[in-house]
């Protein structure tokens, strides 16, 4: 049984962020599978042939639309009820003392929620995510909706 990831940040690919599709590359160089999820696209921005490329194996939340989202945490709160609520206190929780908001922090949680749903699709054990950003409280709350356990990488603290 081979091992498989999944790498999760808020734009990806994204110009600036060619050092992540090296890393990526240098991981899967290693027998590890990469799943790459990205928050949004920025596919208008992509000039490179190889960030083309990693667009193509790239799956992007935010594709779903605002049904798709509402569908995907009504899902998971009919089939995941307990997991689901402590989620959404989660979200309130931080959400409440963040300079972003509550109402962003229930979006994260119907992120979470569509890539619980592609996650269970792969053989994904552990999300990764870049940047102490919107991404990471995606992959909080989706591991509090039983998702794989998560880590983060933050750059210039």
């Amino acid at each position: 049984m081979s091992t498989a990831i999944a790498y999760l940040v808020n734009q990806y690919p994204k110009v600036s962020h060619s050092f992540i599709r090296r890393e990526i590359h240098g991981v899967e160089a290693c027998g590890i599978d990469v799943y790459r999820f990205s928050v949004r696209s920025r596919s208008d921005e992509l000039v490179d042939a190889a960030d083309k490329a990693e667009l193509q194996k790239t799956d992007v939340i935010l594709s779903v639309g605002l049904i798709g989202l509402l569908i995907g945490m009504l899902t998971v709160a009919i089939t995941r009820p307990i997991p689901f609520f402590k989620a959404l206190r989660l979200a309130i929780q931080v959400g409440w003392n963040s300079e972003r908001g509550l109402l962003l922090h229930i979006i994260y949680l119907a992120e979470a929620c569509v890539l619980l749903k592609r996650l269970a699709k792969t053989p994904v054990t552990h999300i990764h995510s870049h940047f102490g950003t919107n991404s990471t409280t995606v992959a909080m709350l989706c591991h509090v909706l039983g998702g794989p356990p998560y880590s983060a990488w933050a750059r210039g603290i």
